[in-house]
Parts: structure tokens; sequence; C-alpha cells
């Protein structure tokens, strides 16, 4: 009550004030029309124009003063969004680096020598990439709320078996997370290999256009889901998701980024 008191003291003072000034103004207004000679009218003229001065005063005042709170919000709101960009910056740079490193071991060893298998270091580097592609999923499209800091969206990446046609959980951040990741039924594991993954196409339920999740079972804690395609050509590896609590909290853009991600994902995963 008393933070609510602090932000808006301003405008009931504005508003009583003009409320005071605009309701004297029509009763001094009264008045001088009962009287008959300039002379007695004369003092109800100054003080009606003293409270029409206000009126206009106190209106003025209040106009200032939203465009002040305006000036403000873009000023917040530009901080915010260089903040965003700064933050999308420093989250994919470790995931860029990692890819490079991995790059350049692959590259060593192919040079090296002519065994089929990848030496420890690339498949720690792949394990790496894949644990901060998830992690870096949840932290650009839904992080924690503080100050709380309670998770509001998990990440995960099923791998794809192509000889039985299923979808292996793999990983997933946070770990452990809001709730346990249940298994792809059947179903689910049909829609992320015949909508998703095979036609290289990403899925979003946004609570809008898309309201029936195959990915994510009845009465499930979570709301909204962006699945996309993690292959490299005709290699499929497998579909990475984020669920989050509420519709909400995905944009077209997250959509957009977590496809940059699976995109990622696949160029490490290719190096085999």
């Amino acid at each position: 009550m008393k933070a609510w008191l602090e932000r808006t003291w301003w405008h009931f003072l504005i508003f009583t004030l003009s409320a005071f000034a605009g309701t004297s103004a029509f009763v001094i207004s009264v008045l001088a029309d009962g009287k008959n000679s300039l002379e007695q009218k004369t003092p109800y003229l100054l003080w009606g124009g003293v409270a029409a001065f206000s009126v206009v005063l106190t209106t003025y005042l209040e106009h200032r003063r939203s465009e002040g709170k305006k000036g403000e919000a873009t000023r917040a709101l530009s901080q915010i969004q260089n903040q965003m960009a700064q933050l999308h910056s420093v989250a994919l740079i470790p995931i860029t680096r990692e890819l490079r490193s991995l790059c350049e071991a692959y590259a060593t060893n192919a040079s090296t020598t002519s065994s089929a298998s990848l030496p420890p270091q690339v498949t720690a580097r792949q394990d790496r990439i894949l644990d901060k592609t998830l992690e870096v999923a949840v932290l650009l499209t839904a992080p924690p709320l503080p100050p709380s800091g309670n998770q509001r969206a998990r990440s995960c990446f099923w791998k794809y078996e192509e000889a039985t046609q299923e979808f292996k959980f793999k990983k997933m951040f946070p770990t452990p997370g809001r709730a346990p990741r249940e298994p792809i039924n059947p179903t689910g594991a049909s829609h992320l290999e015949s909508e998703i993954l095979k036609v290289d196409s990403p899925y979003w339920i946004d609570g809008i256009q898309e309201t029936t999740s195959y990915v994510l079972p009845k009465n499930s804690a979570y709301e909204g889901v962006i699945a996309v395609p993690v292959r490299a050509g005709t290699q499929l590896f497998g579909v990475l998701t984020v669920d989050s609590v509420e519709y909400r909290d995905f944009t077209r853009h997250h959509v957009d980024l977590v496809n940059s991600l699976g995109n990622l994902l696949a160029c490490s995963l290719a190096l085999k």
C-alpha cells in the first residue's frame, strides 16, 4: 500500500487541485452572476480568473510530468534493448568459441589419423556445446524471474534413432529442472519426425494459432513449446525443445533464436 501511494500521490494531488480549482471557478461564476454592478462583480471575476488559471496550470504540470515519464520509459526501453543485445552476444560467444575449437580439433585429428572413431577431446567438446546450447536456449527465451530465481523454462535434446524411428532423451537444462521431463509418447515421436525433423521446420505452441502440443503430455506444468530440427543435410540428429510455463513467454523471435541454436548444435554433431 505504501509503495502504491508513493507512486500515485502526485496524480491524486493534481486531480484534487484541478477539481478544487474547477469547482471554485464554477461557484464564483454563479455568485458573480447574482451581482448587479461591475464593482460588485470585480472581486468575483478576479477570483474566477485565479481559479481558471489554476486549472490550466495543473493541467500543464500534469502534461509536463507525463511527458517526463514518457521520456524515462523510452530511455529505459532503449537501455533494455541494449542489454538484451549484449546478453545475446555474451550468451552465444561461448557456443561459437567451442564450435571453433571443435572444428580445429576435428581437423587436426583428420590430418593425423585415419581412425574412424573420434578422439576424446572432440566428443568432450561436442558434449560441452550441447550443454551450453541447452542453457542458452533457456537464458535467451524465458530466463528465471528475479528475485526468487524460479525457473520458467526448460530445454531438452531428443536424439533421433533412425533404425527404430524413436526419440531418446539425451540431456536437459536445468538439471534438475522445474519438473522432470516426461518421455515422448509414440504420437509425439511421430509428430517430431514427420512435422519437424524430416521437413526441417520449427514448431511453436503459441496458445493462439497452435494450442495442441504433441510434445507435452496432458496436465503438464508447461504450456508454451518451441521444437526445432537438429540436422545437417541428410543427417538427422534429433530435435531441440524448449518448454515454458506460459504461452506468452515465447514470441516469433524466440522461435528464430532457438532455430539458430539448433543449427549450431547440428554443426557440432555433423563432425563425426
